[in-house]
């Protein structure tokens, strides 16, 4: 569900794949797979397995996320 107005009494988690980001490692002079999820441990996240067994996944919570709409673009829910 998405809307323009922020949510005043729920969170919705959403899972990221932080495996999607491996790419950027060298950026940072980094050839571990796993270094944004060390990173993100060094603060206190925990990466957890995704769908496809990977331990590279971490679930957000969003809350109160206002946007703008943006004119001819559409929404569209897809599955895990």
């Amino acid at each position: 569900r998405c809307s323009t107005a922020p949510s005043r009494t729920s969170t919705t988690p959403v899972p990221v794949d932080f495996g999607l980001f491996n790419f950027m490692a060298p950026l940072f002079g980094q050839t571990d797979p796993e270094y944004a999820c060390t990173l993100l441990g060094s603060m206190g996240a925990i990466c957890e397995p995704c769908p496809d067994g990977e331990v590279f996944c971490l679930t957000l919570l969003g809350e109160d996320i206002v946007s703008t709409p943006v004119p001819d673009v559409s929404l569209v829910e897809v599955g895990q």
